[in-house]
Order: structure tokens, then sequence, then C-alpha cells
């Protein structure tokens, strides 16, 4: 199942495979914050910064490309899907 970054109720990542991929990529991102230490383990607890949370989400489309199109093949419609996005 896949996971995805998500503020006011909106997606604003792409699908990762799982909830690990997408905490390292909130924290490359600086969404990450330490809370004061916790007693036990000794050391700041991290979490997403308020109003950021991962959630399960539907697969982006070009994960659901068939297992033998390769990424020559896939490179200019993922040029066109992009550039028509913007």
């Amino acid at each position: 199942m896949p996971y995805a970054l998500f503020t006011n109720g909106e997606q604003i990542s792409k699908a990762y495979r799982s909830r690990e991929e997408v905490w390292k990529k909130a924290e490359e991102a600086g969404l990450v914050v330490d809370l004061p230490a916790d007693e036990e383990k000794n050391k700041p607890k991290q979490v997403l910064d308020e109003g950021y949370h991962i959630q399960s989400c539907q697969p982006d489309e070009t994960d659901n490309r068939p297992a033998t199109t390769t990424d020559a093949d896939s490179g200019p419609a993922r040029q066109r899907h992009s550039s028509s996005a913007r």
C-alpha cells in the first residue's frame, strides 16, 4: 500500500511504497521537528511539523505501468504529462 505526505486534506508528495520513505523525504524537506527529550530514551522525539501527516493513498499513475515498460519507453510520456501539469 502506498503512502504520501498530506496537509490540509491534500496530498503534497508523490506516493511512496512505505511510511519510512515518506518520513525520510519529510526529513529532507525540513518538515520533521524535535520534541523535548523522552525521559526513557533520553533523546528528543521526532515528529512531523504541525499540520502534516502521513497516510495511505492511491498509487501514482507511473506506478501502474506494465512491468515490461522500460524507462526509455516511458520517458516522453512522462515529459508530456509533467509539461501539461504546469
